[in-house]
């Protein structure tokens, strides 16, 4: 448990930046190169910590690593995974968000594709890089996975995902800190330079960079499906509510939900303290994200990444009014 909290406390700062066109719940059409809103201070910034049903209080229960069976590549994301030591929980939230839906699925199966032969995964991901820009897909290899499991630091459990989770790595080392130059999409350029400027906050709070995956924002979503997610901070009235109707209307065959529980001190003030909250009858981890599975009347089931076979039952209106300053990702993804 110490080694767990450690983990906490050793998480990032993640600035999180909202969407500038509004986009409808029902269908989104966002096409603006734009994704953070420019009127919007810098210092304004809420920390995303990327590591680690019931009438009585349920407490935290966290998975168990050595127990989670490692699942063998298909092509396919069809196994619970683990996280790593690599706080990256945005990222695998948005991973099983693309996973529940069947949309989602299908945006997964065109950026990635499976050679079991060479036991080797090829990914070309949806932005200009790749379709205008003519960049060679990302290649990871079994052995590659081998070793990121063998050490800890991405997740274990389904090798598609961990395939995923270092080619993502992968393409944002290779456009590293000069966005400028090495992406010719802008909108993966405001990604990385979210994610820059979050390890630049951790670094400056004495903590650990761990490099190209931590941290990494649910707005990377947009280098799977093409279509960057709104980010609706509820505690701004007028979003709240967009928030509140894309629960009350969520789909499970279109609709991707992200939902980030952020402590309101902000890891990098806190140090990692008050490691979990309450969301109606269920205690979870704060500065976590977590992925909006199914809803059910006002009913929402979560699940997460650090015990991905457990589910989290809550009311909207509880997870709405939970504590923190706390956010929803959500997309609409296109049947295409």
């Amino acid at each position: 448990m110490l080694k767990l909290v450690s983990a906490i406390r050793d998480g990032i700062a993640n600035t999180i930046e909202r969407v500038t066109s509004k986009i409808t719940p029902q269908k989104s059409n966002k096409t603006s190169s734009n994704l953070i809103n420019p009127h919007r201070s810098e210092d304004s910034q809420v920390e995303l910590d990327t590591n680690f049903d019931d009438s009585v209080s349920k407490e935290y229960e966290y998975g168990s690593w050595n127990k989670t069976k490692r699942h063998a590549g298909n092509g396919q994301f069809d196994a619970d995974s683990i996280q790593g030591s690599i706080g990256d929980c945005g990222l695998m939230s948005t991973l099983r968000a693309l996973r529940n839906s069947e949309n989602g699925q299908k945006a997964l199966s065109d950026v990635m594709s499976y050679n079991p032969e060479k036991g080797e995964w090829s990914f070309k991901f949806k932005t200009k890089d790749f379709t205008e820009g003519g960049a060679s897909p990302i290649v990871v290899t079994k052995d590659e996975i081998d070793q990121a499991i063998a050490d800890k630091r991405a997740s274990k459990g389904d090798d598609d995902v961990t395939a995923a989770e270092l080619a993502i790595e992968k393409y944002f080392k290779q456009i590293g800190r000069d966005s400028e130059n090495n992406t010719q999409d802008g909108i993966v350029k405001q990604i990385v330079d979210i994610q820059n400027r979050a390890r630049d906050k951790r670094t400056a709070a004495g903590m650990e960079d761990k490099g190209y995956l931590n941290g990494v924002s649910p707005y990377v979503a947009y280098v799977f499906t093409g279509k960057v997610p709104e980010s609706l901070n509820v505690y701004e009235p007028s979003e709240k509510q967009k928030a509140q109707e894309y629960l009350e209307n969520f789909d499970a065959k279109t609709d991707m939900i992200v939902f980030s529980q952020i402590n309101t001190a902000g890891v990098a003030n806190s140090g990692g303290d008050n490691s979990f909250t309450m969301i109606g009858n269920s205690q979870v981890l704060q500065n976590h994200a977590y992925t909006v599975c199914s809803v059910d009347g006002d009913k929402v089931t979560l699940r997460e990444s650090n015990n991905p076979s457990g589910t989290i039952v809550v009311t909207i209106d509880e997870l709405l009014n939970c504590e923190g300053n706390n956010s929803f990702y959500a997309s609409v993804i296109d049947d295409n």
